[in-house]
């Protein structure tokens, strides 16, 4: 399995059959083994090591391992120059970016669809130069390293020596770079780490999940545990879902992943084993029926059927990829996005105070509220001002600095993000006087957590006849 979700290869690696092949095997060994110990686990690369190519299955297997790879890597030398089939093997990636019109230009500027960021998913490892340097005019803007010294007279450098384990180092490096992105841009979704008797169901729910293109979060199904609690928050950082698995063993860290899931605001959906009820112990029987109720989960939560771990992973399936549904509100339904409610999460009062308000505001209303998070803090930031449809902005202990920049962020979201109106913004801060003029609702006094207080707030979010623009 692939580490980029929607591959089935992290990498190809295109090279000449008349290259030393004993070189070329010592180089992918050592870069295999230097992706796995940066990205934590085993890469998957494709390499011609069947002789494929002098057989008449050429377009059906070397070409799906070209296009089902998330990177290309050649591996340069004079013999690669000369070999029709790596100039195949190239004009195949490169064609899923550029015609061979476009790629006949001089800048070819199309080259850029291949990017990621700032890093092109070509590579090129120059194992020996070519005659008068005219490799430096091959594929010029793609990122490169050396694995030789001299030019007319030169030297390869020999795997084990410092000079290429230099490079390797400079090749693995952008190329986690690379991975590590293109991951990130598929959406994320969070599977708990579960007590023993779930891991194998956990395991197939995540295969298929990345299958299906999804960036599993964390990375190992038993990544995670008490002794690393404090990356939980990280992982779960703007996954579209956090899914748990339960069976008969009580484990509190999974209750721990679970809390942390509703804390964060991310969409919990949980299958309990239909086996685990008559075998479970007491402490894990009650969270169960806990659980079975929704008690303390967010209004977003769903229990997933399922009679065995296929069907739970099917109807996981189903729901991570249909967007979330807002529940009813006495028959009326809320509004789409939810609350953003806007506290600095570094303050550790205004943080608990913020839950606070939104404990309240869920149990009450049956809205969806989101809290940001203390790592990427920008970049939910953003996405929850583009999303939600009510945005309250609290403070008590935070900067002013901070919380004029954040009233400035909610009252231009729908100019900077080109979004729809808000139908609802309301400041809860502790001194309200620098902000009248602005179009929102006012509330002093932070720490009184009193529903009746955001009455036009909330009622605003309650209509169902458009959309509201002021406050």
């Amino acid at each position: 399995m692939a580490y980029v979700p929607g591959f089935d290869y992290d990498l190809f690696i295109s090279y000449s059959h008349a290259d030393e092949r004993e070189w070329v095997g010592m180089f992918e060994q050592n870069l295999r083994e230097s992706l796995g110990r940066e990205l934590g686990v085993r890469v998957s690369i494709w390499q011609d090591v069947k002789e494929i190519r002098v057989a008449e299955d050429w377009k059906s297997e070397i070409e799906e391992g070209i296009k089902r790879s998330a990177a290309f890597l050649t591996i340069v030398s004079p013999s690669y120059r000369t070999s029709r089939w790596c100039g195949k093997e190239r004009a195949c990636f490169l064609n899923q970016f550029c015609t061979v019109e476009q790629l006949q230009e001089n800048e070819m500027p199309c080259l850029d669809k291949m990017k990621v960021g700032t890093i092109f998913r070509l590579f090129k490892v120059i194992k020996a130069p070519w005659a008068n340097r005219a490799h430096e005019k091959f594929l010029p803007r793609l990122q490169h390293a050396n694995f030789f010294n001299g030019e007319a007279e030169y030297m390869e450098f020999t795997p084990g020596t410092d000079d290429f384990r230099r490079e390797l180092r400079r090749t693995t490096a952008a190329l986690v770079d690379l991975l590590r992105r293109m991951r990130s841009r598929s959406e994320k979704v969070f599977v708990s780490c579960p007590a023993q008797d779930m891991i194998a169901a956990a395991e197939k729910l995540r295969e298929q999940l990345h299958q299906k293109g999804y960036n599993v979060a964390p990375v190992g199904v038993s990544e995670l545990d008490f002794t690393t609690r404090e990356l939980v928050e990280a992982e779960l950082e703007q996954a579209v879902a956090a899914v748990f698995v339960l069976g008969a063993e009580y484990d509190p860290f999974v209750t721990f992943q679970l809390k942390e899931a509703a804390r964060l605001g991310v969409r919990p959906l949980i299958w309990i084993d239909p086996e685990a009820r008559g075998r479970a112990s007491q402490q894990q029987a009650a969270l169960l029926e806990s659980v079975g109720r929704l008690n303390g989960l967010p209004a977003t939560t769903r229990l997933l059927t399922g009679t065995n771990d296929r069907e739970m992973i099917s109807a996981a399936v189903g729901l991570i990829s249909a967007p979330a549904e807002e529940p009813a509100v006495n028959g009326v339904a809320a509004g789409p996005g939810g609350v953003y409610l806007i506290c600095d999460p570094t303050e550790e009062e205004d943080r608990k105070l913020a839950e606070q308000w939104r404990s309240k505001i869920e149990d009450r209303e049956a809205l969806n509220v989101f809290l940001p998070s203390r790592n990427g803090f920008a970049e939910r930031h953003e996405q929850l001002l583009k999303q939600c449809e009510g945005v309250l902005l609290f403070r008590k202990c935070a900067p002013f600095p901070w919380l004029q920049q954040n009233a400035w962020d909610v009252c231009t979201a729908e100019r900077l993000y080109k979004r729809p109106p808000l139908r609802s913004k309301c400041f809860v801060v502790d001194d309200p006087s620098p902000f009248q003029t602005y179009p929102v609702q006012l509330v002093s006094e932070p720490d009184r957590v009193d529903l009746g207080r955001l009455e036009p707030f909330l009622a605003r979010l309650r209509k169902t006849d458009g959309a509201y623009a002021g406050g």
